[in-house]
């Protein structure tokens, strides 16, 4: 958990039809907010990726004549869930393998009143990342856990930084990326039936967070 002083921010929702244009608007105010989730990541998937966001404001009123006529933008920029690029330092070449990492969403608890008005939130929760990769790239990765915990090498001064970069479909460009450090690992084992033996095998990595950072573009 991590500690923090929240802005709040006032804004609107527009609604449109099918060519673009404003059809209804929702005014908020005072928003904080309580949920922040990024897309679970998987190589062959060429879905496009969504961060969803939840907020709680203070309060609402639905305009039903929008305060604008602009039109809304049509073209939007590619980005699919299957391009990203994972990097822990001196885990570099097993980080190069990783085929998928699942959603990350911070939390952070919305505060009320009796009233049920909303006075603030409390800590900001981060979440833990978990990657999977394919066993025969996965020793970088065995060799941190084994060291990390049954050689107890598990300090502050042991753990190490990285980045998540969001990439667009040329895999070079980064639309922006999430900064890592405190990192420690906690998990990294064969799951169910690919504990058996045979093609395909990958380790489920389960790794614990202190802080992530949002930054626009690459590092």
């Amino acid at each position: 958990m991590t500690l923090r002083n929240p802005l709040t921010k006032s804004g609107s929702i527009l609604s449109g039809d099918s060519m673009g244009n404003p059809r209804g608007q929702t005014d908020f105010s005072y928003a904080y907010i309580s949920e922040l989730t990024f897309p679970a990541l998987e190589a062959k998937n060429r879905d496009a990726a969504q961060i969803l966001l939840s907020f709680a404001p203070e309060g609402l009123k639905i305009n039903r004549t929008p305060t604008t006529t602009a039109r809304f933008g049509t073209k939007q920029k590619v980005w699919q869930c299957a391009h990203f690029r994972l990097t822990i330092n001196g885990l570099e070449e097993s980080c190069a393998a990783v085929t998928a990492i699942e959603a990350l969403t911070f939390t952070q608890d919305v505060v009320k009143d009796i009233s049920g008005q909303v006075t603030g939130v409390g800590p900001l929760h981060v979440p833990n990342p978990v990657v999977y990769c394919p066993e025969e790239f996965a020793g970088q990765f065995v060799d941190w856990h084994y060291d990390f915990l049954v050689n107890g090498n598990h300090l502050t001064a042991n753990e190490r930084t990285g980045s998540l970069e969001f990439l667009a479909p040329d895999k070079k460009t980064v639309y922006f990326t999430l900064l890592l450090s405190g990192l420690g690992i906690y998990g990294c084992a064969l799951e169910g039936e690919e504990m058996k033996a045979g093609a395909n095998r990958r380790r489920k990595v389960e790794i614990y967070c202190e802080t992530m950072t949002f930054g626009k573009g690459g590092l």
